[in-house]
């Protein structure tokens, strides 16, 4: 095993997570949020680097994590710049830290990257490496290609799994797990098809071999069974839409459209549908063309007022209000004054500064889109004087990844009180998308049991 490196005390899983990866060129950390995957690769990196095993580590992450493998570097002393791509590592450097994101792995970066992991001995981190559960998707066929190149691997994620069995297919071919090496071999052993014209995976078979294949070739920890993590809390603040919303809602609910100041606004798939009723609910709803149309005053509408009693009843608290929508996260803002947020399109520094006020300063709401602040943030408030245990779905979306990495931002090592999440549903819709989630969560847990039983 390698000597731990770190200023911190480890934890003994990842103590366990290296044993376990002694001497695997292509080895898997699938831990829990918050047990610390980034510090467990960094020293595994820093012993192999010692050892002249390796001489370069290259990380491909989400865009937003890019900056915490730095922070965490910097924080560690690792004894080797970092460098981000779009730039090129220079030739005369003889180690360093080179991370780039999965988007562009298929644009000129991913040359640099290529160049990159045939000049040197790499040790490569596929951050996340959910993001290449399509099997289809160009990102992952070209990091399928780039990854024999590579010293070792090492996969990390919370959740490897969000949609169904199939997501580990990718994952474990990478890895070199023992499984069919034709795709739709996998799906039609580990999946049960069905739904329309038997094309949907609706849920999955053979779990125990499933387990044994990922148990051999990855680690799988959950933060229960090895930290003191508090348990999670899951609450539903009920609410009822007011008439204009529940005419719209109905009109697009059987006939797939509605009329909103004269103009007529029609899907033609369920899915469209779907987002739609999602809208209405929250008081708008956008057109073909992008524009969205107000149904009700953001005061008079339900759904806000919710929130708003939710937050005069726990006035010692932080909260975090997850959205999902531009038009209502641009609505939160100017209600709240210019509160902290985090949202697409937003630079590192200002992200930083939006979390430093949330979790130093006297902000009190921080409004998180869901797709761009899922990963890689604590948000725990001061812990001591004005902690932050509470988050609140005000809008929620069927992708499980989004929601699992969200609750994961306030349950993290700090967190001193029982993190309480809170879903808002109002509409049959609503209740939809939260039974739809936890259903793929319990098809998840299955497999994940089974991978520790048999691990």
């Amino acid at each position: 095993m390698v000597a731990w490196l770190l200023d911190t005390k480890p934890y003994e899983v990842q103590l366990e997570a290296l044993r376990r990866a002694t001497d695997r060129n292509r080895f898997g950390f699938f831990l829990d949020i918050g047990l610390g995957k980034t510090s467990t690769c960094l020293a595994e990196f820093v012993g192999l680097l010692n050892e002249n095993k390796c001489n370069s580590m290259a990380i491909v992450a989400p865009n937003s994590l890019k900056e915490t493998w730095e922070i965490e570097a910097k924080e560690r002393n690792i004894p080797v710049p970092v460098v981000h791509s779009p730039d090129r590592v220079p030739s005369s450097w003889n180690s360093c830290i080179y991370t780039i994101n999965y988007e562009a792995v298929i644009a000129a970066a991913g040359e640099h990257l290529e160049e990159f992991l045939a000049d040197n001995q790499i040790y490569l981190v596929l951050d996340e490496s959910i993001m290449i559960k399509n099997f289809k998707s160009k990102r992952t066929k070209r990091i399928r290609n780039l990854a024999p190149s590579a010293a070792y691997i090492r996969l990390l994620s919370g959740e490897p799994q969000v949609q169904s069995p199939f997501d580990l297919y990718p994952q474990l071919r990478i890895l070199g797990a023992d499984i069919p090496t034709n795709p739709y071999a996998f799906r039609n052993r580990y999946c049960i098809m069905g739904g329309f014209k038997n094309k949907q995976i609706v849920g999955a078979r053979n779990e125990k071999d499933l387990a044994e294949k990922v148990a051999s070739v990855a680690f799988v920890a959950e933060a229960k069974d090895w930290s003191d993590l508090p348990e999670k809390l899951f609450s539903v603040r009920h609410y009822e839409m007011s008439p204009p919303q529940l005419h719209h809602y109905r009109e697009m609910l059987t006939e797939m459209m509605t009329e909103i100041n004269n103009e007529e606004i029609s899907v033609q798939q369920a899915i469209t549908k779907s987002i739609k009723l999602q809208q209405i609910a929250s008081g708008f709803i956008i057109d073909e063309i992008g524009t969205p149309h107000s149904i009700v005053d953001r005061h008079e509408n339900p759904k806000f007022k919710a929130l708003l009693e939710l937050l005069q009843n726990h006035p010692n608290n932080k909260f975090i209000i997850v959205c999902h929508y531009n038009r209502t996260l641009d609505s939160l803002i100017e209600h709240f004054n210019n509160p902290p947020f985090i949202r697409g399109g937003m630079t590192r520094d200002e992200i930083t500064e939006a979390k430093e006020r949330f979790n130093r300063g006297d902000a009190r709401e921080l409004l998180l889109q869901s797709a761009a602040g899922k990963y890689g943030h604590t948000l725990l408030g001061d812990q001591d004087n004005f902690p932050c245990h509470h988050m609140v779905f005000y809008e929620n979306t069927y992708n499980l990844d989004n929601r699992i990495q969200g609750e994961g931002r306030i349950r993290r090592h700090g967190q001193n009180y029982r993190p309480t999440y809170i879903d808002f549903i109002g509409c049959p819709e609503e209740k939809k998308i939260v039974t739809a989630l936890q259903r793929k969560l319990n098809m998840a847990q299955i497999i994940k049991q089974l991978i520790m039983q048999y691990g």
